[in-house]
């Protein structure tokens, strides 16, 4: 990642560079229909401006939001896949976490929060494409590091939304290496010109998307896993030019009936040579942070 000298460089990364990564961090919030907390807001912006590293502005996050001395409540997460669900809060319809949250509303804003933070970071990081589940379940571990403390781990409960249910627990056996392989075998999709690149990446993006490894934060821990694919690849993705009903829908029609055109479209909007930066002026990085902490309605 090459950084511009324009606005300013602290510790080696430009103030273009910080908007940036503040902008995709918050768009890949906005594709799960989330929100930040408005109390942090400023930190985003202090840190678009070179006013705080990556660092401080984890440590300003970790201090207000994370309790680690409160241990969550929980029942052991084992592979039996009974009516309640493990990884809830007994007697709630909460995910037990680390922030001391009782409700699902305080629990949303503060986990996409920290989640934006710790993306943030990742961003800065020459992370190597390795297109493995196990590089997925590293990502999973950081960014959410923070709110549960089964972050990084498969999960051992099947899950759904809306019509759609994910891969069985008891099939990650053979998706797994299924969808390694495919990968793989495709030479992680290096070499290809737009169109194929965009073809093969719709396959690969339904795959993976199918077998849903964790009990929370698929969406966001696998676009940051595409994000380094495509870059090794030779190509970026601006998630910024889609939004969650796109995503959604696309995903869902080659899920449940094998139609990926509209996840052609969706890719073919977004992806974009690697050489062609993308920008984020400083007066629409304060629109997206009010837009997205309610700090504009």
């Amino acid at each position: 990642m090459s950084a511009s000298t324009n606005g300013g460089t602290t510790n080696g990364v430009s103030n273009d560079v910080r908007r940036r990564n503040v902008d995709l961090a918050l768009q890949s919030v906005a594709l799960e229909g989330g929100h930040i907390d408005g109390g942090f807001a400023d930190a985003f912006i202090a840190y678009a401006n070179g006013e705080i590293d990556e660092d401080r502005l984890t440590e300003r996050a970790v201090a207000r939001y994370v309790h680690r001395d409160a241990e969550p409540e929980h029942q052991t997460i084992g592979t039996n896949e009974a009516a309640v669900d493990p990884y809830l809060t007994p007697g709630t319809q909460v995910l037990r976490n680390l922030v001391g949250a009782r409700d699902a509303e305080t629990l949303s804003t503060i986990e996409f929060t920290l989640f934006a933070v710790r993306l943030i970071k990742l961003q800065t990081m020459r992370i190597p494409a390795r297109g493995t589940v196990r590089q997925l379940q590293q990502i999973h571990r950081y960014l959410f590091q923070d709110a549960y403390d089964w972050a990084g781990k498969l999960r051992t409960v099947t899950i759904s939304k809306a019509y759609t249910t994910f891969l069985p627990t008891h099939m990650f056996v053979t998706g797994i290496p299924y969808c390694e392989r495919a990968l793989a075998d495709d030479h992680y999709l290096r070499g290809l010109g737009h169109q194929r690149f965009v073809e093969r990446m719709s396959v690969h993006y339904d795959d993976f998307n199918v077998l849903h490894p964790f009990r929370e934060g698929n969406g966001r821990t696998q676009r940051f896993f595409w994000d380094l694919v495509a870059r090794d690849a030779g190509w970026r993705f601006d998630w910024r030019l889609i939004g969650k009903r796109e995503n959604d829908v696309a995903s869902a029609r080659a899920m449940l009936v094998g139609d990926y055109a509209p996840l052609i479209r969706m890719f073919d909007k977004i992806v974009k040579p690697l050489s062609e930066s993308l920008t984020t002026d400083d007066a629409a990085l304060r629109r997206l942070v009010e837009a997205m902490s309610g700090m504009g309605s």
